[in-house]
């Protein structure tokens, strides 16, 4: 077993941020997830990935909360977080592609291993989707909004 599997073996919460680091506001999630990350809030698990992939579903599988960090153009800062449930139907269409949804991954982690985690997506406002690193303003402060109300969801110190 890995250091980052036996972590989140012993972590009642996960983190997974994803997006394209590479495509500005797209790696809000990634970039968010590592913040998180490097922070060692207690009793969570941090994830950063490119993509959702089914491997996860393993990840998903070992802890009570998992929350999906993910950019979205359509999005306001300051919006709530959504509430995630598992989607069985696309498992019926399931192909072990290089992406899955956060619903597909909860069914996923459900059938396999017989446990689905409180889930919810956290969908920052994001704007600016071109090469390059650095984030947009708007995708600066929702990131700062949406690491608080993370925060508070865990029921840590702000």
């Amino acid at each position: 077993m890995d250091a980052e599997s036996a972590k989140v073996e012993r972590s009642p919460d996960l983190i997974i941020g994803y997006g394209n680091s590479l495509r500005r506001d797209d790696g809000l999630g990634h970039w968010l997830a590592e913040e998180i990350d490097q922070e060692n809030w207690p009793g969570v698990a941090v994830l950063s990935v490119h993509q959702l992939t089914p491997d996860l579903a393993l990840a998903i599988a070992a802890v009570e909360r998992v929350f999906f960090l993910d950019a979205r153009a359509d999005w306001q800062p300051g919006m709530p977080l959504v509430t995630i449930q598992p989607l069985a139907a696309e498992l019926s269409h399931f192909q072990l592609d290089h992406y899955s949804s956060p619903g597909t991954l909860l069914a996923l982690a459900q059938r396999l291993y017989d446990r689905t985690p409180s889930a919810w997506l956290v969908a920052i406002a994001a704007q600016d989707f071109e090469f390059g690193e650095d984030l947009s303003p708007l995708a600066q402060e929702a990131k700062r909004q949406a690491k608080a109300m993370i925060r508070q969801q865990l029921g840590l110190r702000v």
